[in-house]
């Protein structure tokens, strides 16, 4: 059945999101995004543009899309799309539409990072000291517990956004408040907006080098592989060269975290290890995540892995040939609108 159709939601930039797919899937390749002028607009068979996803008209917009290009499968790609649409499978399903999305209460464990917390009891990893208030902080930094340099990020993120390093307590202070009150003003205080407090995070900075691991979970969340990737050059927090690395720590990092999560298809999580070998969790998407074309590149289809799920076929991890060792780099391309 790889002559299925299939849709991207909020495609955004991600345009080579649509030759991964057509490798696998005969079946025409859409697109939807609020905004046209995006070059994953550019790269579909047919594009549309969307109502903003937090408008009532999103859904009926995205049923009625399914219903008359006959739609089987969505694939959401931004970290906004997936909630909304975790609730709404259902209605999806009546109508013949697949959407690889996980459970609501994962999605938003993934966004919260407050809520990594959950994962201190896993064996495999550990997570960096957090604090959700200057005052909290502060004392930390009194008593030795939290030292500088340390990070401010919002407790929900994506992209690096109001995102800053800081060296000492002037700094802190002042970063913390701006950051704060340009966060009020962003899109990245709606993915939960049922808790409205403690929303900017102090973090203390894990040293050392920064790995992307792609965790592959079948359709029923069960885990299926995983690679790694060493970050070698990032750019407004997405990378921007890697190497593809065999490492059995992270492995067991990856296998751990999905059995954790139980999420569905891909989950994009990032990791630093240390000098002292120590393994922090910094981040989780529950998506394809912007590290993906290097996996691709090096041999971890998930498309492919896709359809053979959607047609109850049973892939092995031993029939994917990894290209460990290759060092992959993002490049600049053009695209013409059709």
């Amino acid at each position: 059945m790889g002559n299925m159709n299939v849709l991207f939601t909020s495609i955004g930039r991600r345009n080579y999101m649509i030759p991964f797919f057509r490798e696998s899937f005969s079946g025409k390749l859409f697109a939807s995004n609020s905004i046209a002028q995006t070059s994953g607009m550019f790269e579909a068979d047919q594009a549309f543009v969307s109502p903003p996803i937090k408008s009532s008209a999103y859904i009926p917009f995205l049923l009625d899309l399914c219903q008359t290009h006959q739609i089987q499968l969505i694939v959401p790609l931004f970290d906004m799309d997936l909630s909304v649409l975790s609730k709404e499978k259902e209605q999806f399903q009546k109508i013949g539409t697949h959407i690889i999305v996980s459970d609501t209460e994962t999605i938003e464990n993934c966004f919260d990072k407050l809520a990594y917390s959950g994962f201190s009891n896993l064996k495999t990893i550990q997570i960096p000291k957090t604090y959700t208030s200057l005052e909290d902080a502060n004392k930390a930094i009194q008593t030795g517990l939290l030292k500088f340099p340390v990070i401010v990020k919002p407790r929900w993120g994506t992209g690096s956004i109001a995102t800053s390093v800081v060296e000492n307590l002037d700094s802190l202070t002042n970063t913390f408040n701006h950051l704060n009150a340009q966060l009020g003003e962003s899109f990245l205080q709606d993915p939960v907006p049922s808790n409205q407090k403690n929303q900017m995070l102090i973090q203390q900075m894990a040293i050392g080098q920064e790995y992307g691991i792609d965790i592959v979970n079948d359709l029923e969340g069960n885990f299926f592989t995983a690679l790694a990737k060493r970050k070698l050059a990032m750019r407004a927090g997405e990378t921007d060269m890697a190497e593809i690395v065999e490492n059995e720590q992270l492995q067991k990092v990856a296998k751990e975290i999905a059995s954790h999560t139980k999420h569905i298809g891909m989950l994009d999580a990032d990791f630093i290890i240390t000098n002292e070998g120590e393994v922090f969790l910094i981040d989780l998407n529950p998506r394809f995540g912007g590290g993906y074309p290097f996996s691709h590149l090096s041999g971890l289809n998930v498309p492919e892995l896709y359809k053979k799920w959607l047609n109850n076929e049973q892939p092995s991890p031993a029939d994917l040939t990894i290209a460990y060792g290759a060092v992959i780099a993002k490049g600049i391309s053009l695209h013409k609108q059709k």
